[in-house]
């Protein structure tokens, strides 16, 4: 079962220290869209996809997303530098949120794409909310699972960098047993620990506020979907949802961080009723 809303006025004040990412696990799954494996061909229509933090695009990990969607489109998903198939580069330099966002523009671009519907989740959710403010021609709309738009505060945002750098250091003196077990790593499949070690630094950190504070700039449609059981992004998507014009979040009963996995039926029809709308 799911619960959404629609906010039609976006509030205004305050500022925000939500989480943004991945809080409890370096673990990004695909969901529907980002550049190389993202995207979605229906009507005319494109969705690209984009993971989290220590998951990959492998086909576990989208396949609870697909059966319901493929029919009428055409899923793209693709895994970030240091992640699943993808290359680790040895040089740290090579990990950021700008390498990361023009990379999803290559995708696009190699694709014959001139714009598709973007979506991600954890780390995922946010680089797509990157991507829309480095790229907001290429973006038709938006669909955003488990993640937060990151920080305006200082202080919380050293806060988040440090836990990131921690990561970063489990990751390269335990491997890939750092991941945790949560349904969303279980069905992800990874490679190389140093080069998600060198992805938390270099993309999991944080550096301004320019994706928390685009939100109420952005005009393409947006949904919203977060596990009640997720903690860490309940309030950040309520947050992100009362900011967003016309976003429409949708919260998924029984299902955490991974609600994709807990509940792909309910995600499914979340997406397709969107989708439809557009």
């Amino acid at each position: 079962m799911a619960t959404s809303r629609r906010r039609q006025t976006p509030r205004t004040n305050g500022t925000c220290a939500l989480g943004a990412l991945c809080c409890t696990a370096l673990a990004l799954l695909p969901l529907l869209a980002s550049p190389a494996r993202d995207s979605i061909l229906a009507e005319g229509q494109r969705i690209a996809e984009l993971h989290a933090p220590s998951q990959q695009k492998a086909p576990g990990a989208t396949q609870p997303l697909e059966p319901g969607l493929q029919r009428s489109y055409r899923l793209i998903p693709w895994d970030m530098r240091g992640h699943g198939e993808s290359a680790s580069p040895d040089d740290q330099a090579l990990y950021n949120h700008q390498h990361t966002v023009d990379d999803m523009c290559a995708i696009l671009d190699h694709l014959h794409l001139e714009q598709a519907v973007i979506a991600g989740h954890s780390l995922g959710g946010f680089m797509s909310l990157a991507f829309h403010v480095a790229y907001p021609q290429r973006v038709k709309a938006l669909i955003l699972q488990g993640c937060g738009p990151g920080y305006r505060n200082a202080e919380a945002r050293a806060t988040w960098n440090a836990r990131a750098e921690q990561r970063a250091r489990t990751l390269e003196t335990q491997g890939l047993s750092a991941l945790g077990g949560g349904s969303e790593v279980r069905i992800s499949t990874q490679h190389s620990a140093l080069g998600l070690a060198k992805a938390a630094r270099g993309i999991l950190a944080q550096v301004a506020a320019r994706v928390i504070d685009s939100l109420p700039h952005i005009r393409v449609p947006t949904l919203i979907i977060v596990g009640a059981g997720d903690t860490p992004f309940v309030n950040g998507s309520h947050y992100m949802a009362s900011r967003i014009p016309h976003a429409i979040e949708v919260v998924v009963q029984n299902a955490a961080h991974g609600a994709n996995v807990d509940q792909p039926e309910v995600i499914n029809q979340a997406i397709q009723t969107f989708l439809e709308q557009l």
